[in-house]
């Protein structure tokens, strides 16, 4: 059964997180989120923009340093408040998590920033110069992406 769901969508500007009253009766079971990526850099330019000719890292479109940084913060919040959701061993497993982005790279790299904060990795981690756990990332194929323009 998936306990946690996350969904990395183009679903708008704004960012709200809204506050949750449980009784002692009530228990959180699931928890689903959507969100933007994070910052990138932009569609074009136009004639008479003074940043015309900036070397954007990756181009234009791309997720900027910025935007992967946070998603990494948005993906320790996260943890923060949800991390009772995951397994005890804390560990991914595909029964447990669902992450589905767009088949866009900058999608891609922000649901992979925000996984890196989200599913810290254990203790008995693979020990290699970064400390990480890769988390799959379902991506949409472009002819089924209804929420991206």
């Amino acid at each position: 059964m998936v306990r946690l769901l996350l969904l990395l969508l183009v679903t708008g500007w704004m960012y709200s997180e809204a506050s949750i009253s449980l009784s002692r009766t009530q228990s959180l079971r699931m928890a689903i989120v959507l969100f933007r990526h994070g910052d990138r850099s932009p569609i074009s330019t136009y004639q008479t923009d003074p940043y015309r000719n900036y070397p954007w890292i990756g181009g234009f479109l791309a997720l900027q340093p910025k935007g992967i940084a946070q998603m990494y913060d948005l993906g320790r919040s996260l943890r923060e408040r949800y991390g009772f959701l995951l397994p005890e061993h804390g560990m991914y497993t595909r029964d447990s998590t669902l992450v589905l982005s767009s088949a866009s790279e900058r999608c891609v790299l922000t649901a992979q920033s925000l996984l890196a904060a989200f599913y810290e990795p254990p203790k008995d981690a693979i020990d290699i110069p970064i400390r990480w756990q890769p988390v799959t990332v379902n991506v949409l194929k472009p002819e089924d992406d209804i929420v991206s323009w």
